[in-house]
């Protein structure tokens, strides 16, 4: 799952949210990934595909440092109530 990186911090956001997302879905709910530069959609593992998100997020992780990403609705909503 490599991906050409213009903006490594919009990257991780993205990783973020769906690693987030996929653990909310039920392990048997069908997920489905999208072919690089193709409109087709093959039918994934939901483990397999939070596995390749969690692994890619290390990865740009490990490259690039700490980006603060907070795209965490529990963290927002925690923000939200500090104010």
């Amino acid at each position: 799952m490599t991906h050409h990186i213009q903006d490594p911090k919009r990257r991780l956001q993205e990783l973020s949210v769906l690693h987030q997302e996929l653990s909310t879905v039920k392990k048997t709910a069908r997920v489905y990934k999208q072919q690089p530069n193709s409109q087709i959609f093959i039918k994934e593992d939901r483990a397999r595909v939070m596995h390749e998100a969690k692994k890619e997020m290390d990865q740009l992780i490990a490259e690039y440092g700490s980006l603060d990403t907070n795209t965490s609705p529990t963290t927002t909503k925690a923000n939200d109530l500090e104010r």
